[in-house]
């Protein structure tokens, strides 16, 4: 089992773990097919690097079943009315307040 939560907004956060000597690979995962995916889709942009992406993760999750996601973390929130400005996000820092404000 491994819990891993991302730094930031991008599949990549998660889908480098299991790159061939990765310091968090815990599962020694290898497949140079899937680190060659993973190779290109670091050098391109748009469309094309999340189609790799994608390729990759079926190569990690169905073909060879490496891994089998069973928990994804939600977090529910309550205000008051008279709160505003608090920016909540959905990976990183969890709740900005510089633009906090009370009325």
């Amino acid at each position: 089992m491994k819990g891993w939560g991302a730094d930031y907004n991008d599949a990549q956060s998660f889908l480098e773990l299991f790159e061939t000597g990765n310091t968090y690979n815990d599962c020694h995962y290898s497949n140079p097919e899937y680190d060659k995916l993973m190779e290109e889709a670091s050098n391109s942009t748009g469309d094309d690097r999340i189609a790799l992406m994608q390729q990759a993760e079926k190569l990690l999750v169905s073909d060879d079943a490496a891994i089998g996601p069973t928990f994804f973390q939600t977090r529910s929130w309550v205000c008051k009315d008279n709160v505003t400005g608090i920016v909540r996000n959905g990976v990183g820092l969890r709740c900005d307040y510089k633009w906090a404000d009370i009325a």
